[in-house]
């Protein structure tokens, strides 16, 4: 751990104010295009590629990745819901985990602390949609579902 967080540190000190600059082009977009952002950082197009390959080897950069428009994908809803569970043997939290992680509604699955146990982040095409998906996870886990919100 100590080792670590060495590493992170001697990573942050090297990082200049062009490296911030090409961070936060790429933070907007990461398929940016060499050239913008040369032209941006007002460096060459060689600087740059050399700097981000840099920020990837040193692990400041871990990866790139999209966001998706679940509303153009046909999906307009995006809602949260809360689930209060009871009862639970770990074989039945198991099953009700990988039931919502194996849902293509589900876009996110949080464990949470409070009144609720859990947070699950749906898209669906309607609010009936929706409705018949919260409807279908009260009923396939009625034996641990004590409460439900929308």
């Amino acid at each position: 751990m100590m080792k670590k967080k060495k590493i992170e540190q001697e990573n942050l000190s090297q990082i200049d104010e062009k490296d911030k600059k090409i961070l936060e082009i790429l933070s907007r977009n990461s398929r940016e295009t060499l050239v913008n952002i040369a032209k941006e950082v007002r460096m060459s197009v060689d600087a740059v590629r050399m700097r981000i390959k840099s920020l990837v080897k040193s692990e400041i950069i871990t990866g790139f990745t999209i966001i998706k428009s679940y509303k153009k994908l046909g999906y307009p809803l995006k809602a949260s819901i809360l689930v209060k569970l009871q009862n639970l043997s770990e074989e039945r939290l198991e099953e009700f985990i990988n039931y919502l992680k194996k849902t293509q509604k589900v876009i996110v699955l949080n464990s949470i602390a409070g009144e609720f146990d859990f947070e699950i982040v749906v898209i669906a095409k309607s609010t009936s949609d929706l409705d018949k998906f919260s409807k279908s996870i009260r009923t396939k886990f009625s034996d641990i579902i004590v409460d439900l919100s929308l």
